[in-house]
């Protein structure tokens, strides 16, 4: 991870969350199994509202339509993530990071969350960049805190 990579705030959290619901975004989070990143309810196909359920302490955000269009880059810099990412940043392919939330995650990546309202954008793992991951429509993403 870059030196200057950003760390977790929540309160930036949840200011970009508050951000979202005000622009007409539904955040949908489900619980995980406890110390993975397994969904610990069926979620694909239902719409929620999903349980809360007392023994697990990680919740992941679905994302694509299922909470109003948020899409997430899993960026992974130990597989050329960083350098994919900067690739995108020069193209013009992804909004300004400053437009975006970006939050380091515990193994050293990065999740960059962005607005995509009317995208077609699926799920998928390592098939738009080398190291980056696209959590989208069918996908989940470990939310941060």
């Amino acid at each position: 991870m870059p030196p200057d990579a950003p760390s977790f705030d929540p309160k930036a959290f949840q200011e970009y969350i508050s951000l979202l619901l005000a622009s007409g975004f539904t955040p949908t989070t489900i619980p995980l199994v406890p110390g993975t990143k397994r969904p610990a309810c069926v979620h694909k196909g239902l719409p929620g509202p999903f349980p809360h359920y007392p023994w697990t302490i990680s919740r992941a955000l679905l994302t694509g339509s299922r909470s109003g269009g948020v899409v997430v880059l899993d960026v992974d810099p130990t597989k050329g993530g960083t350098e994919s990412l900067a690739d995108f940043c020069r193209r013009g392919m992804i909004p300004s990071l400053g437009s975006t939330l970006l939050v380091a995650t515990p193994s050293g990546g990065l999740h960059v969350y962005m607005d995509a309202r009317g995208s077609r954008l699926i799920t998928n793992a390592g098939q738009i960049a080398t190291g980056i991951d696209l959590r989208a429509e069918g996908g989940i993403a470990v939310r941060p805190g």
